[in-house]
């Protein structure tokens, strides 16, 4: 019977435990985005590279595309280490179509004044900034009097100032980037308009910085930092709906399960300790008392007047508790023998005969002296 409800508390036990995340943590889309940027393709090394006006950006070689919505500019793979002086790809005064993306770029200049930066755009519009590695810079990306650019799935690590900084810069969408380490996440200065959401950032100080600015659109995004986060409220109808925690019903559910649980395993385990218990409980069996015992047992007492009562009971066959009652309750006929803490004490080996004689006649007039099987040790 108690292996049946041992079976009953193991399939509560693994119901509870396969339910549990649903029931209090709710599905999966509620937990936490972790965003993943795309691994880099191998990458040429490239030099600083400045283009002013769509004419530069028409005759720049390095590029594939036309310029235009359906066939952008795309400036791909490249690896620029800028080495401490200016920024890694200034891009200034152009409206073509342009794509930068799979780029790794380091070490920019250390100038506030000059916005040092991995990626600057200085009034250039329609650009997508995708899937680089910024590291190491000023800015991770500088956008400045810039419209309608997409910055999106961007590694921005160790960046000393910002991951990326909008300054008087409008319709703009910031996303899925994933910013570490920088001293803050995302700065806005004078700029509205902008989408800001799904971005993962860890930073020293504020994740999202707003310093001024009107209806930007910050959301869903994952904030790990010790300064301010979400500047500004989440609009209404996010992607995914908030989950507001499980009802009171679920959790009383869960509360029944885990008592109900925890009830059948005790009696279970309560169930089998008691039948684990021998039949012969509570009778002291007859020690295996010998001429080869009381040898072993006086040679102990030989070598030291004091022996432990364990090692007593072991030659004897019997264990600690047995032989401490035993002595206890014939302390008068054994005037020679004391207990001190764990030890017998002598004075005499006769006493330790003695001793051992009362121990045989007492087991011969005693019942129940034959040990049954589940009294065998």
């Amino acid at each position: 019977m108690s292996q049946n409800k041992a079976k009953y508390a193991i399939f509560f036990l693994l119901i509870f435990i396969a339910t549990s995340k649903i029931l209090v943590f709710g599905p999966e889309k509620y937990e936490k985005t972790e965003l993943s940027i795309l691994q880099l393709k191998s990458a040429q090394s490239h030099a600083p590279i400045i283009i002013d006006g769509n004419s530069a950006l028409d005759v720049f070689p390095n590029k594939t595309g036309s310029g235009i919505v359906g066939d952008p500019y795309v400036i791909e793979n490249l690896e620029i280490n800028i080495n401490g002086l200016g920024s890694g790809i200034v891009i200034k005064n152009t409206d073509r179509y342009l794509i930068v993306r799979n780029c790794t770029i380091e070490n920019s200049g250390i100038l506030v004044n000059e916005t040092d930066a991995g990626i600057k755009l200085d009034n250039a519009d329609n650009i997508i900034i995708s899937n680089n590695h910024l590291k190491n810079n000023l800015f991770g990306i500088y956008l400045r009097n810039s419209y309608d650019n997409n910055i999106t799935s961007n590694n921005l690590v160790n960046n000393s100032e910002s991951g990326v900084f909008l300054l008087f810069s409008d319709g703009n969408s910031v996303s899925y980037n994933n910013i570490t380490g920088n001293q803050y996440g995302i700065r806005v200065g004078q700029s509205g308009n902008n989408k800001i959401f799904m971005n993962s950032i860890t930073v020293e100080n504020e994740c999202i910085l707003v310093e001024s600015g009107a209806n930007n659109d910050i959301h869903d995004n994952n904030l790990y930092c010790e300064g301010d986060i979400e500047p500004e409220p989440e609009p209404p109808g996010p992607p995914y709906p908030i989950y507001p925690g499980p009802p009171v019903n679920v959790i009383v559910l869960v509360v029944i399960v885990i008592s109900v649980t925890f009830i059948i395993g005790w009696r279970v385990l309560k169930r089998k300790k008691y039948k684990s218990i021998p039949k012969t409980a509570g009778i002291i069996t007859k020690p295996a008392v010998s001429i080869d015992n009381v040898k072993k047992i006086k040679n102990l007492f030989m070598v030291s007047k004091s022996v432990r009562i364990v090692a007593v009971a072991e030659v004897l066959g019997m264990v600690r508790a047995e032989l401490l009652q035993f002595i206890v309750d014939n302390r008068e006929k054994l005037p020679g023998i004391v207990i001190d803490g764990d030890f017998i004490k002598t004075d005499s080996v006769d006493d330790v005969s003695e001793f051992v004689d009362i121990l045989d006649k007492q087991f011969e007039s005693w019942k129940g002296t034959e040990k049954s099987k589940d009294g065998k040790r």
